[in-house]
């Protein structure tokens, strides 16, 4: 059997198509939003676990170079934790690796495949700096332990969720 619709049936069926399409696109990024709010917790948390309870996190660049200029050169680690996915965030990190702050830990979160290493490499070209890439969970804490224990220079680490990695044939921890 068939079935025919109308043109105002037509109509009503591409709203309703539309409308729940929508629906579906802002439920999709409200579960993404708060996905990264547990990818940032994660990381607050492996980092706090390596560093200690007292560790200084900021999640904004500018906030931790401000910490790092305030406080002693050889005092402990200022981490900032953000986000690894934009390009925005590859030139913020590239400019607060040429203030050479040596307290200064970034934690770069990659959250989406595939993953963009250049950032983490590119830091590698400053000289006296520590540069990473790990996997998101237990495998991150040989290499938040590293930075955390780096006073050399600034440190840079890239940690990717599982979920990233695995759409990424291309990952490659280091």
């Amino acid at each position: 059997s068939s079935c025919r619709l109308g043109p105002r049936s037509r109509q009503q069926v591409l709203v309703l198509t539309a409308f729940f399409f929508g629906c579906l696109l802002c439920g999709f990024s409200a579960v993404a939003m708060a996905s990264a709010k547990e990818v940032q917790d994660k990381a607050v948390a492996g980092v706090r676990a390596v560093a200690g309870a007292e560790a200084d996190v900021r999640f904004s660049l500018s906030a931790a170079l401000s910490a790092c200029a305030s406080g002693p050169e050889d005092g402990p680690k200022v981490w900032a934790i953000i986000s690894g996915d934009d390009a925005s965030s590859a030139n913020s990190v590239l400019k607060a690796l040429g203030a050479g702050q040596k307290r200064l830990a970034i934690v770069a979160l990659a959250t989406q495949g595939p993953i963009s290493q250049l950032q983490v490499l590119r830091a590698m070209e400053y000289g006296d700096i520590y540069a990473a890439a790990a996997e998101l969970g237990s495998k991150a804490k040989g290499a938040v332990s590293e930075v955390s224990g780096y006073t050399a220079g600034t440190s840079v680490l890239l940690l990717a969720t599982p979920e990233a990695v695995r759409v990424d044939s291309q990952w490659t921890a280091f």
